[in-house]
């Protein structure tokens, strides 16, 4: 990896981008070829109203250059590396089409004061800027410090993350009828996103979309601390 962010060609080739077929709703990439807009077998289990996210996209699968990319950037003051991730995300971005508020998922204020900074704010203010769409941090409030999700199954981390999130009394008539766009950098269960667009559609949002910079195989069952915010 070179300076500012560029990549040497040999870390380039190690990016692995993702790519219809996909599931029309959480992203999750197919291993075979389906025509039009299908389901994924989680999605299918779903009934509608339990799908509280509208639909999901990943830049990048979390493996090779990518996990070490939003590695950095998260825990080793990298931050230099948001612009070139932003690019990346930039044209995944248009598939939303129209949003009225880009939303990074929220630290609590004591991790945030701790790292000084949100890695997922970082990439949602450069997408706010060529998206010519508001960025709002202060749309979403992690209001209580939850437990690491080290070692914690889909399950679990569903149950840890569950009402760990508000919206502040200023924004809770401005949101129905809006179409919101969650960033985060990383996709493992989708727990933390979930969680995060309930308390949305509580307040009547009528479209959570999430996009992320990379996101993990399903395969993968239990993660540890550095693969996911906590």
């Amino acid at each position: 990896m070179g300076e500012g962010g560029a990549l040497c060609s040999s870390c380039w080739k190690e990016l692995e981008f993702l790519h219809p077929p996909w599931c029309s709703c959480c992203g999750e990439p197919f291993t075979f070829d389906v025509p039009g807009s299908v389901l994924c077998e989680k999605c299918v289990a779903q009934s509608p109203q339990e799908r509280v996210l509208d639909r999901v996209r990943s830049v990048s699968a979390y493996k090779g250059t990518a996990r070490t990319l939003v590695l950095k950037l998260k825990h080793t003051d990298a931050t230099y590396l948001a612009p070139f991730m932003g690019t990346l995300m930039q044209k995944t971005a248009k598939e939303f089409g129209k949003v009225d508020y880009i939303v990074p998922v929220p630290l609590h204020w004591t991790r945030l004061f701790r790292r000084q900074y949100n890695q997922s704010a970082l990439l949602a203010y450069y997408l706010s800027e060529v998206m010519q769409c508001p960025c709002v941090p202060s749309l979403l409030k992690r209001s209580r410090a939850t437990p690491s999700q080290e070692g914690r199954n889909a399950q679990e981390r569903r149950d840890n993350v569950q009402n760990a999130f508000s919206i502040p009394s200023q924004w809770k008539k401005r949101l129905p009828g809006k179409t919101v766009l969650l960033i985060d950098d990383v996709w493992t269960t989708g727990a933390t996103c979930e969680a995060c667009a309930c308390v949305l559609k509580k307040f009547q949002a009528s479209q959570v979309y999430v996009l992320v910079f990379s996101r993990a195989s399903r395969k993968k069952k239990i993660f540890s601390k550095q693969e996911e915010g906590f």
